[in-house]
């Protein structure tokens, strides 16, 4: 029986790293033109980004500490709160237009906001395990 545990474990870290994998390839691909609308998604990019930062994150959450826990909670907020309060584009109010035109500040301080999520997250990933050795060269987020 304990053969078949270790069998069982060893799987779902399996499935757990390509979980990992994906959202890492998800979120590099989509940084290629973070503001573009995304209509399969149904949202910019920046905001796929921002989702699937945050999945990556409940995949190293168990492991980590609480202080760990507050720092990514304190910049998910940040983020949150940027993307409600100051979006990057700002849409016209003539009736006949909606052109968006971009808030280069609020931009700015999104994809900073966004890029030190992802670093943390990186961090969280390298020190829990979850990525290959630094030393190989294939470590990357």
């Amino acid at each position: 029986m304990s053969e078949d545990i270790r069998i069982s474990e060893f799987n779902e870290l399996q499935f757990k790293m390509i979980r990992v994998h994906k959202l890492q390839d998800q979120i590099n691909e989509l940084w290629n033109c973070p503001l573009m609308m995304n209509f399969n998604f149904g949202s910019y990019n920046y905001e796929s980004i921002f989702s699937n930062l945050q999945s990556l994150y409940a995949e190293v959450y168990a492991k980590c500490t609480p202080d760990e826990i507050k720092e990514y909670n304190g910049l998910e907020e940040e983020i949150e709160k940027l993307i409600e309060d100051e979006p990057p584009f700002e849409f016209g109010n003539h009736p006949t237009s909606k052109k968006a035109s971009l808030n280069k500040d609020n931009w700015k301080e999104i994809n900073k906001k966004l890029s030190d999520l992802r670093k943390l997250i990186k961090r969280l990933l390298d020190n829990h395990g979850y990525s290959p050795d630094k030393d190989d060269g294939m470590s990357g987020l």
